[in-house]
């Protein structure tokens, strides 16, 4: 299962407007974005910000980032796996 990142849409003048992720490093400063809401995946965001802004398109660097899995995150949270006991 996915984890729920934050995204936001800029205006970049002649690029238009731009969908970024919280960890892009192209996202600008407080003032010049807009949190659209947090969404599992780039393409689920993008739907979302094409609900209110026309002509929005991802950033190329965000793009590029891989999805983050919960399952990653988590990695360090997990238990060991359940064993049959040893018969004596």
């Amino acid at each position: 299962m996915y984890s729920a990142i934050k995204f936001y849409v800029s205006d970049h003048g002649n690029s238009g407007l731009l969908l970024h992720r919280i960890d892009c490093s192209r996202l600008p400063a407080k003032e010049g974005r807009t949190f659209i809401g947090s969404c599992y995946s780039l393409l689920q965001a993008l739907s979302v910000a094409k609900r209110s802004y026309k002509g929005v398109m991802p950033c190329p660097y965000c793009a590029a980032l891989p999805e983050i899995n919960a399952a990653e995150s988590d990695a360090s949270v997990l238990l060991n796996t359940a064993r049959k006991p040893q018969k004596k």
